[in-house]
C-alpha cells in the first residue's frame, strides 16, 4: 500500500528563508555568529549550525561584541532591536516576513490607541515578540478565554481593538475567536495573520489522516505547529505518531499493507521527511 506525504509538509517560506539566510552568511562571514534564540524549532538544523560554530544566546551581547547576531525566524522582542542598535552590534534579521507584518500592524494599532488582542500561546517566542510591540495587549488561546476576558471587563467590547493571531495557530480556533469579536466588539479591526502555509498544511493533514490507516507527524516536539498537526491528525486517524526522525518509529507501529500518511512541521527538513517515508515504505511492504 502507498505511503503518501502531504503536499505542504516541511519547510514553510519563513523557515526556508531563515535557513538559507544563515548558511549564506556563514559562507561569507569569518567573525563569530550567534543566533538570538534558536533559529528554528528543529534539532537537526540546530546540530548543523553548532557544527559550523554557531552559538545560541538568550540575550543581546554586550557592547564590543565582534560578530553577527542573527535574529530568529519567530522574531524577537522590540527591546532586542533597540539594544542591538544602541550597542552598535551587527545583526542579520531573519524574522519571517509574515511575523514582521504582525509587528508592524500591532505597532500601528497601538499608535491609534487600540487594545491589541492576540490569539496564540502566550509563552511562544513569536507571541512574546508580538506583545512587545503593543502598548496594551491581552493574549488568548481559545474563544472561551476571550469571552471570559470580555465578561470580566465591562465596556471593553466598546473600546477600539486590534485582533491578530500567531502565524501558526489553530485555524479553527482563530475563526471562532474572530467570529466572537465580529459579533461582540463594536470598534474592532481584524487582521488575518495566520499564514496561508499553516492553513493549507492543517487542511491537507486532516484530509490525509482521514484516508490513512496510520499517520506519521514528523517534527520537533516543542514546535507549536507540529503539535497542532499531531492533535488534528488524532481527530481523523486511530493510529498517529509524532517523531523527530525516522529512528524514532518503533517496530510494530506499522503493519504490512498499511496505508500510511505523513505530514511534517514547518521546520522539518525535506531529507528528514524522506528518511521517514523510506522507513515507512519498508515497514509496510507485504
Amino acid at each position: 500500500m502507498p505511503v503518501t506525504v502531504a503536499e505542504g509538509a516541511g519547510f514553510c517560506f519563513g523557515v526556508q528563508r531563515a535557513v538559507e539566510g544563515i548558511f549564506d552568511l556563514l559562507g561569507r562571514e569569518h567573525r563569530r555568529v550567534v543566533t538570538l534564540g534558536p533559529l528554528i524549532h528543529n534539532s537537526q538544523i540546530a546540530k548543523a549550525l553548532a557544527e559550523r560554530g554557531v552559538e545560541t544566546v538568550e540575550a543581546v551581547p554586550e557592547r564590543g561584541f565582534d560578530g553577527v547576531v542573527v535574529l530568529r525566524s519567530h522574531g524577537v522582542p522590540l527591546h532586542c532591536h533597540l539594544q542591538l542598535a544602541e550597542r552598535g552590534i551587527d545583526s542579520l534579521d531573519l524574522t519571517c516576513p509574515f511575523v514582521r507584518r504582525i509587528h508592524d500592524a500591532v505597532r500601528e494599532g497601538s499608535a491609534q490607541g487600540r487594545l491589541v488582542l492576540i490569539v496564540g500561546h502566550a509563552d511562544h517566542p513569536e507571541v512574546v515578540g508580538i506583545c512587545s510591540f503593543a502598548r496594551a495587549h491581552e493574549v488568548f488561546a481559545s474563544p472561551e478565554e476571550l469571552a471570559a476576558f470580555t465578561q470580566q471587563n465591562p465596556g471593553v467590547e466598546q473600546r477600539p481593538v486590534l485582533l491578530v493571531a500567531q502565524t501558526t495557530f489553530d485555524v479553527e480556533q482563530w475563526r471562532r475567536c474572530k467570529n466572537f469579536v465580529e459579533k461582540v466588539y463594536t470598534n474592532a479591526q481584524i487582521s488575518d495573520t495566520i499564514c496561508n502555509a499553516t492553513e493549507n498544511r492543517q487542511r491537507q493533514a486532516a484530509a490525509l489522516a482521514a484516508d490513512s490507516d496510520a499517520m506519521l507527524v514528523v517534527g520537533a516536539r516543542h514546535s507549536s505547529n507540529t503539535n497542532r498537526l499531531y492533535e488534528l491528525c488524532r481527530q481523523h486517524c486511530a493510529r498517529v505518531l509524532l517523531v523527530e526522525s525516522a529512528s524514532e518509529i518503533p517496530a510494530g507501529f506499522l503493519q504490512p499493507g498499511d496505508k500510511v500518511g505523513i505530514t511534517a512541521g514547518a521546520s522539518t527538513p525535506a531529507y528528514v521527511i524522506k528518511e521517514a517515508a523510506d522507513k515507512c515504505q519498508t515497514s509496510t511492504r507485504p
